[in-house]
């Protein structure tokens, strides 16, 4: 009885898999790296968003002695940096081929 409990489940895993098979749109190889390219710029300027960041707090509101000191904090000014700077970057990646 068991021998025909397994047949059962691969042919109906089988059956299955044969229909998803067939219903399962698929991208063209260019589509797909097309989209690869998309996800990556955007987890690179994600990154460089999150890195620029952590550069500030560490700066500003650290206690590490070497930072303590009485500077001015001007967020704006460090916004309109770093949206030049993740252009540039991206620049400087896709320069050196790092998205062929």
């Amino acid at each position: 009885m068991s021998s025909s409990i397994r047949r059962l489940d691969s042919l109906v895993e089988h059956t299955i898999g044969l229909k998803l098979q067939r219903n399962a749109k698929r991208l063209s190889p260019l589509s797909q790296r097309r989209l690869f390219l998309w996800l990556l710029l955007a987890a690179d300027v994600g990154w460089l968003a999150l890195a620029l960041a952590a550069t500030y707090v560490i700066r500003f509101y650290s206690p590490v002695p070497i930072f303590v000191g009485g500077f001015e904090l001007r967020p704006q000014f460090y916004q309109w940096v770093s949206l030049i700077l993740i252009p540039v970057w991206i620049a400087l990646f896709w320069a050196f081929g790092l998205y062929d």
